[in-house]
């Protein structure tokens, strides 16, 4: 019909698209290839970098082109006036704009920015602080940004209380903006840090004014989880001492133990291995030291030397494995803050966020006194947040391994049958543990099992364990139990009873490979 525009069927629309998304793919390829091929060529010249810019405009995720331009740019430097470099320069930072509002999350860009600064002979620190809050603004939560803002930081003059300002005004904008909560802990112990003891460094004063911002948070939306993470932070963690707590002879070997995991360090004469191999480890033996011996032990980068005349008892470090394992912030903070989230309770009595810091906060403030609201308040963070029912199981555990530790002095045997143990902790405390009784629990798995090096007896009956590898090299261990369990592979299993040389009596029916081989 005349005077009227045909209109393409679905079936011409496609096959234009088509044809066009082939065109557009045969050109890329054809722009790479060629840009490889200057690249092995060693052209470094300025037709490289308008043929990778063309790429890069369309797709600022190949790294290699980056890589290329670099090459080139510092190529270029070597023999341009500096005028030049910088008009080069700014005509990068423009092209970086341009592809880093087509992709913001570009790693390859942002990275490329700071190259680029790195390089310039008259920065413009400013500018990119103006640029990083433009790209915030269209999202607050970019860490690639941040990221890149904390580098300019660096490089200029803006003060550490000028940038945590900055976090207030983003937080009190959006209390979910989880990359300001980050920031903003980054900075305070710049600013604010003490020797108060607590992890942060931060003052009590201090202390107080962020529970309070954070609270605000807290009781604006109770579901955003940003808010709960800066908080856990605030209250900061106890860090473990590093202690040798135990030096034992069983006649064949000395074996020792620390409060935290180390590597004992070899001498001439002298070897060390841990039970399960790993490089660091709480349980350390040999078969061939002195007890005349000193040893040197790595942790955390720095070298310190035990005598082990001279084991500390792991009697003295339990509050700070156990009730201070969560915060070290002191017992006033602890209690303003367990008030704090009981009224935000009574509001908001379905909130795993507030039933989890109270289950915390109790368990460091006193866990006998609150005995029976903690094992309530677990049981029901397993209803309200099921698909993390088995984390809630495993810190029901561990208060359980705390508590049964806490009572009583280093024993010889210990019964924790029947108690619903889904999970191992503080294995390296119960060094003088010879006869052990985990029967008729949840555990799944036995790593670090194998620190208790005096034990003789252990019944692991009636659970779910899938393998026996956390036995390995318990060469005091007489008895064994691991029936009925999960077991499945009857090879591994006489591996790992391989290595247990004192083993005389071992119990392994109602495993599926039992059942199967006969």
């Amino acid at each position: 019909m005349h005077g009227r525009l045909k209109v393409k069927t679905t079936e011409e629309q496609e096959k234009a698209r088509q044809l066009e998304q082939d065109k557009k793919v045969k050109a890329y390829q054809t722009a790479t290839s060629r840009i490889f091929a200057k690249r092995v060529a060693g052209e470094l010249d300025i037709e490289a970098l308008q043929l990778s810019g063309a790429v890069l405009a369309k797709n600022p995720d190949v790294y290699s082109l980056w890589n290329y331009r670099k090459e080139i740019y510092l190529h270029l430097i070597k023999s341009l006036p500096e005028t030049r470099i910088c008009e080069l320069f700014d005509e990068e930072l423009s092209f970086l704009v341009s592809c880093l509002t087509y992709n913001p999350k570009s790693y390859g860009s942002w990275e490329h920015r700071c190259f680029v600064l790195l390089h310039h002979p008259k920065a413009d620190w400013e500018r990119e602080l103006t640029l990083c809050n433009k790209f915030l603004t269209y999202d607050e939560r970019n860490f690639h940004c941040w990221d890149y803002r904390r580098f300019v930081i660096k490089h200029s003059k803006v003060t550490a209380e000028e940038e945590l300002n900055f976090t207030f005004e983003k937080i009190a904008s959006n209390f979910s903006n989880y990359s300001s909560w980050h920031y903003r802990s980054k900075l305070l112990p710049q600013i604010h840090g003490s020797c108060s003891g607590h992890s942060s460094g931060l003052t009590q004063s201090i202390l107080h004014q962020e529970m309070e911002l954070v609270q605000n948070a807290f009781f604006t939306d109770p579901n955003d989880q940003s808010a709960w993470f800066y908080h856990r932070w605030l209250l900061g963690r106890v860090e473990r001492p590093m202690k040798l707590l135990d030096v034992n002879s069983d006649g064949a070997r000395v074996v020792l133990t620390f409060s935290v995991p180390v590597k004992v360090l070899d001498n001439e004469s002298v070897s060390w291995t841990a039970p399960s191999d790993q490089g660091y480890s709480c349980v350390w033996f040999c078969s061939n030291h002195t007890s005349n011996q000193s040893v040197r032990a790595l942790y955390n980068g720095e070298e310190k030397e035990f005598d082990t005349f001279h084991a500390e008892t792991a009697t003295g470090l339990k509050d700070a494995y156990f009730r201070r394992d969560v915060t070290a912030a002191t017992t006033d903070v602890l209690d303003k803050e367990l008030e704090s989230c009981q009224e935000l309770f009574e509001l908001e009595p379905e909130n795993k966020w507030v039933l989890l810091t109270i289950v915390l906060l109790m368990n460091s403030l006193d866990p006998d006194k609150y005995e029976d609201e903690i094992t309530h308040n677990l049981q029901k963070l397993m209803l309200v947040d099921s698909y993390r029912a088995n984390y809630y199981r495993d810190l029901q555990s561990r208060f359980i391994w705390e508590k049964t530790l806490m009572g009583a002095s280093p024993s010889i045997e210990l019964d924790l049958s029947h108690r619903h143990l889904t999970s191992l902790y503080h294995q390296n405390l119960l060094y003088t543990v010879v006869k052990l009784d985990l029967s008729n629990n949840k555990l799944t798995s036995l790593q670090g099992i194998n620190y208790l090096q005096r034990l003789q007896s252990l019944n692991l009956s009636n659970n779910r364990i899938c393998s026996s590898r956390g036995l390995r090299n318990m060469s005091n261990l007489v008895y064994l139990n691991i029936s009925n369990n999960m077991l499945t592979d009857r090879e591994a299993v006489d591996e790992t009873i391989a290595t247990c040389r004192g083993l005389t009596e071992i119990q392994l029916d109602g495993n599926p490979w039992t059942l199967t081989d006969g």
